[in-house]
């Protein structure tokens, strides 16, 4: 039989007893947790906020004080139309927007220690949805800021609704990569980070969805546009100080290229960010063959025609008021405003394959030394 020494026993007694304790509590939190409960106050908090609603099948535990929600649908609600005045409001009124739904087969949500006894929140998550998957890592302290770090891989464009409202075409694709941002206090003005995102088998329009361009007088009302092929985007995007930098957004294929350059000055709400870019594209004469409305389309770009064979349009401005403007030369600092405005974006940003982790560090989260 084996012998403890009296100092030992009473080592074991101390440590031992504790241990059990938070063992049995443990336990009995699995047994007994109100998951019925969390699953109300879930979907109820989501409504609250009026743009989404939630259904969730059923909340389940996972390992290391974690929740998983099965069968999650969001429903997002549309915004309320803009109010018309003159010739707008005379016109037909249009069909109001309907809601969209995003899918989730399980949302796995897991708290730190520090969240349970209140010091700052500190969650990680794994979501399986969209045709893919997300994980990551979100942690926020009042009077600190917030950090997150996202991986995404396989996500289905067309199962995303933000991506067609965002483009304002229906968009397919595949999009895998990561997206990492440090905000000190809370201030997107003074943020850092990466995005680092590709998008395979990446197409635009439907044939049945109209692309509009406000303030062109051939574009305003919109041009149905067939299925274009983008082949593979690029966004690689770093973030310092507030200001995102587009290094390389770009894709190429048998249909055309495009390409982004410039600089976006973040605001909180994003709503007032400040856009400094210029956009290019060509359109490859076997799509202009296939189909005449990109003869239409070219022709109301006109202004933007450059001597490279490509088309350049202007994004100048907050971005709740932004219009595309048709020009052959980008803003200053946004693709050469003097003339080079092509060829050293070409060559440079869009002709390699240049990192994402320049640009000061912009690419590194500091990760859990943030709340410290």
């Amino acid at each position: 039989m084996l012998s403890l020494s009296p100092r030992l026993q009473k080592i074991l007694k101390w440590v031992g007893y504790p241990l059990f304790g938070l063992l049995s509590f443990i336990i009995c939190i699995y047994v007994t947790f109100p998951y019925d409960r969390v699953k109300h106050v879930v979907e109820d908090h989501i409504a609250a906020s009026g743009t989404m609603r939630a259904s969730i099948g059923e909340v389940s535990s996972s390992p290391l004080l974690g929740l998983t929600l099965h069968d999650v649908k969001l429903t997002i609600m549309p915004k309320p139309p803009r109010p018309a005045f003159g010739r707008a409001a005379a016109a037909a009124p249009q069909q109001p927007a309907r809601p969209t739904v995003m899918r989730f087969e399980r949302i796995t949500v897991g708290a730190s220690l520090s969240t349970l006894f209140g010091r700052k929140l500190d969650v990680s998550f794994d979501i399986e949805g969209l045709g893919g998957s997300i994980s990551g890592h979100y942690e926020s302290q009042r009077a600190v800021g917030y950090a997150f770090n996202v991986k995404l891989k396989d996500i289905n464009l067309k199962r995303v609704p933000q991506a067609q409202s965002a483009v304002g075409l229906p968009i397919t694709g595949r999009v895998s990569g990561s997206l990492k941002l440090v905000a000190p206090r809370a201030r997107l003005d003074n943020a850092s980070g990466a995005i680092n995102l590709a998008c395979e088998g990446c197409s635009i329009g439907d044939g049945k969805a109209k692309l509009k361009v406000p303030g062109n007088a051939l574009l305003a009302m919109g041009i149905t546009l067939p299925r274009v092929r983008l082949g593979r985007l690029n966004i690689e995007v770093t973030i310092d100080k507030g200001k995102a930098s587009f290094e390389n957004v770009s894709s190429r294929s048998a249909d055309g290229e495009i390409a982004l350059e410039g600089s976006m000055q973040l605001r909180t709400p994003m709503a007032f960010a400040n856009m400094s870019a210029y956009l290019k594209f060509k359109i490859a004469p076997a799509l202009k063959r296939r189909d005449a409305k990109f003869e239409l389309l070219t022709n109301g770009l006109a202004r933007g025609k450059r001597s490279d064979g490509f088309y350049g349009m202007r994004l100048y401005g907050p971005l709740r008021t932004m219009r595309p403007i048709p020009s052959r030369f980008g803003p200053r600092g946004a693709g050469g405003a003097a003339g080079g405005a092509g060829r050293g974006a070409r060559r440079g940003r869009f002709g390699g394959t240049r990192g994402v982790g320049g640009a000061g560090g912009a690419g590194r989260l500091p990760g859990r030394r943030f709340g410290r």
